[in-house]
């Protein structure tokens, strides 16, 4: 009797697996049927030579009409953009049209003294008329811009928008010094330029004490020297274990150079100004790139 209950259950698990191997066995030729018949669709759309009108593409048993493009687009996706493209590139087109009309001046300011070349997101600022030194400035307007307030300017009378603060967007890069005497090692100085987190005011003015109109624009990071190329072996001073007075000699010699407060002012209208032509000349090279 129990012999023929294990016979029994033992039939009925076999039976089970049977029916359970078929069924999969179903579905995967479903699916196999399925994508066979999604390639097909899809080879079908993008081999159409008839671009100009339109063209009928068969899924199953349901029809669906295809426009094309008027001109053949060569990205690779078949002539088909999404909405999402056509949303951007609108929007690009306002963006470009509203920066053109808040640019004060497309061409980019110079500083006296020193000759201007880019590259990319990179400026070099050399200083001329040097026969025996080499003085360079190099810096990078890539995450160099902030907005600054003006708090100074009164807005107009007939003025309802009063939460919007007046003010600019302004570009406050890091830059390198660099001096170089022929067959002597270059002398790189990397400074920055203060901000409200490097001082602040309430604490470092006494009560009575006025306000040092002489106060250093740009802070010095770092000092170090190399030949032909620096790189992460060379030794580096930084500022916050510099002497005080090691660090007054160096800005001495950056002053002698002609890097000083009034260098570093000009220095920030260059940088916002190169700053602002290169995102406008990207938001045009975006839009033309994603444009139908």
């Amino acid at each position: 009797m129990a012999f023929s209950n294990v016979s029994s259950r033992t039939s009925r698990i076999i039976s089970r697996a049977a029916q359970f191997t078929r069924s999969i066995e179903a579905t995967s030729s479903c699916v196999n049927q399925i994508n066979r018949s999604l390639a097909r669709s899809v080879w079908h759309l993008s081999s159409n030579k008839d671009r100009t009108g339109s063209s009928l593409d068969v899924v199953g048993s349901v029809q669906k009409s295809v426009t094309w493009p008027g001109k053949p687009c060569t990205c690779g996706c078949a002539g088909l953009h999404t909405e999402a493209d056509k949303q951007l590139s609108n929007f690009l087109a306002e963006e470009i049209q509203i920066e053109k009309e808040s640019q004060k001046n497309p061409k980019i300011p110079t500083i006296a003294g020193f000759s201007v070349t880019t590259d990319g997101a990179e400026v070099t600022l050399t200083k001329e008329g040097s026969s025996d030194e080499r003085v360079q400035v190099i810096f990078n307007v890539n995450h160099s811009v902030e907005f600054e307030e003006n708090v100074e300017a009164e807005p107009p009378a007939d003025s309802k928008d009063t939460d919007t603060p007046d003010g600019q967007m302004r570009s406050y890069p890091d830059f390198r010094v660099e001096l170089t005497k022929s067959g002597k090692s270059t002398i790189a100085v990397q400074c920055s330029y203060t901000t409200d987190d490097d001082f602040n005011a309430e604490e470092e003015v006494e009560e009575g004490e006025a306000d040092n109109p002489q106060d250093d624009l740009f802070l010095i990071d770092e000092v170090y020297m190399f030949k032909d190329q620096a790189n992460e072996k060379t030794y580096r001073v930084g500022s916050e274990v510099m002497q005080g007075e090691m660090y007054d000699h160096l800005l001495a010699l950056l002053e002698s150079r002609g890097v000083d407060n009034e260098f570093a002012d000009k220095l920030s209208d260059l940088a916002s100004s190169f700053e602002h032509s290169s995102f406008i000349k990207f938001l045009e090279s975006l839009k033309d790139t994603i444009k139908e």
